[in-house]
């Protein structure tokens, strides 16, 4: 066994190795002979203290780090699928060119309730079916980014440039202080959402839900209206001038 697992044992037996070097490690969570993820064989980390490690370029499989600290951790270059980190301290944790299993390299994982204030997301993507739900990613780097589901989370000052979240769910998010520049949010769901009108007008919104009170001058001044159907929801203007001056009169 490498040094690399004894390390690993230490670690379920102490939950602490904080600073270890995991770079490069394979860790899978699978019984014996099958490829089957099962709860029972999952790779228990919860609960530990791993602030300053490294899994740079480790591969994981069926792994929980849920309530575990992560802070500052590298998770560079790693390949991660059925990760769990619910409720982890992630602050300053770094998942740039981290990928997962597959052609599209999705990562499937879950950070419900985790604390990613800071942490380097950066072109990092996620499978739709990924939660970040009640997360804090406040000041988080998600530049370029794949992400579609985090309800009630925290992206207060979050650089979203250039991210993707097409059909997105993030009801009830705090998106004050985001940067959107360039962010494709087509179509998501931002009912109940908080944000600056004049910050998030930046961003592709075709077919984007929001709250009615938050449509203002600043949406139809970037040529959008608001239309109803299935909730209120944005849409390119393509009215003339006449037509909108007759708005009253038009459905």
């Amino acid at each position: 066994m490498s040094r690399k697992h004894d390390l690993i044992n230490q670690l379920i037996e102490t939950k602490e190795c904080p600073g270890c070097d995991f770079s490069g490690i394979t860790l899978e969570g699978l019984a014996e002979g099958s490829r089957t993820l099962r709860v029972e064989n999952r790779v228990d980390l919860e609960g530990v203290n791993l602030e300053r490690a490294t899994f740079r370029g480790a591969n994981l499989l069926n792994v929980s780090f849920n309530r575990a600290n992560l802070e500052r951790v590298d998770f560079g270059d790693a390949q991660l699928s059925w990760v769990y980190f619910n409720s982890a301290n992630l602050r300053r944790a770094n998942f740039q060119g981290a990928r997962g299993l597959g052609k599209d390299e999705e990562i499937q994982s879950n950070f419900e309730n985790a604390d990613l204030e800071r942490a380097n997301l950066r072109r990092v993507s996620f499978t739709s079916t990924t939660t970040f739900n009640c997360a804090s990613l406040v000041s988080a780097n998600l530049q370029d980014a794949k992400i579609y589901r985090a309800e009630k989370a925290d992206f207060r000052g979050t650089d979203l440039q250039g991210c993707e979240m097409i059909w997105g769910h993030f009801s009830d998010s705090d998106f004050r202080g985001a940067i959107l520049r360039s962010c494709n949010l087509q179509k998501a769901n931002l009912s109940g959402a908080k944000f600056n009108s004049s910050e998030i007008v930046q961003a592709e919104l075709d077919g984007l839900y929001i709250d009615r009170e938050h449509f203002d001058k600043n949406f139809a001044q970037a040529g959008y209206r608001l239309r109803v159907g299935n909730g209120f929801y944005i849409e390119i203007d393509r009215r003339t001038t006449f037509e909108k001056i007759l708005d009253v009169w038009l459905p």
